[in-house]
């Protein structure tokens, strides 16, 4: 009798083990991994772990120059920033992350980011290229034959920060970023041509952001409140940005 029990319990204690729940807290809740189900979030919040933050590793978008105004150029200047959305694209890397919960069960929490990122905007027509030589932002044409994309680069550091809405699968996020430039430059491909600093892109950006996703995968909109361009220098235009992305 006494074998049987053991040999009953040390079965149990096999499939148990065998479908044992690995947890790690991702937005708040304690996410659980099983072969049934995949991750979701658990209802109960262990006050005694950090909360996790909603913002991700990784994102990444298409930008669009929305608003787009030439008030400092002569009238009938024809747009030249406008830019194509499709190759025009946004990667931004989050490498330091932290977060505190607002609530027992994890539900409302403060989330902060360190990044680094990259925005590339792919001018509409691929004959032009951007200048500074005048003292403002000029069009110029491009001299070489065959070039096929125009575009201006920013490599960025940023500081992402939101308010979070977590919900078992799903959460929410809303608040805002700055963004430091360090460095912008423009460039042609095909034939391709070095890349060209430029001056007159505000150094010192700020914008609102917003998150919803499903468990590890979300969507997200940022747009930049700070014009584009130094005021005065070239069109007034702001950055939006709008993609997907992963929490890992």
């Amino acid at each position: 009798m006494k074998r049987s029990l053991f040999t009953l319990l040390l079965a149990f204690v096999v499939l148990s083990v065998g479908r044992a729940e690995t947890t790690m807290s991702i937005v708040g809740y304690d996410v659980i991994h099983d072969d049934f189900c995949g991750p979701h979030f658990d209802e109960v919040f262990d006050e005694e772990k950090d909360y996790s933050t909603t913002i991700p590793f990784f994102q990444i978008g298409f930008e669009y120059f929305a608003n787009t105004a030439y008030s400092s150029y002569p009238s009938g200047t024809e747009p030249f920033v406008d830019n194509k959305i499709g190759p025009s694209t946004h990667i931004a890397l989050n490498f330091f992350k932290f977060g505190t919960s607002f609530d027992k069960k994890g539900r409302f929490g403060l989330s902060l980011g360190v990044g680094l990122g990259w925005d590339n905007m792919v001018l509409g027509d691929s004959r032009i290229t951007l200048t500074d030589a005048t003292g403002m932002i000029m069009p110029t044409v491009v001299e070489m034959k065959g070039c096929d994309q125009s575009k201006i680069t920013n490599f960025f550091f940023w500081l992402p920060a939101s308010i979070d809405f977590n919900k078992r699968y799903f959460h929410f996020s809303v608040g805002g970023y700055g963004k430091a430039i360090l460095r912008s430059y423009v460039r042609t491909h095909g034939p391709s041509n070095g890349p060209t600093n430029i001056d007159y892109v505000n150094t010192l950006q700020a914008g609102l952001l917003a998150r919803a996703g499903y468990r590890d995968v979300f969507i997200f909109a940022n747009y930049a409140l700070t014009p584009y361009f130094e005021k005065g220098k070239g069109p007034e235009t702001n950055l939006l940005t709008f993609g997907f992305g992963l929490w890992l």
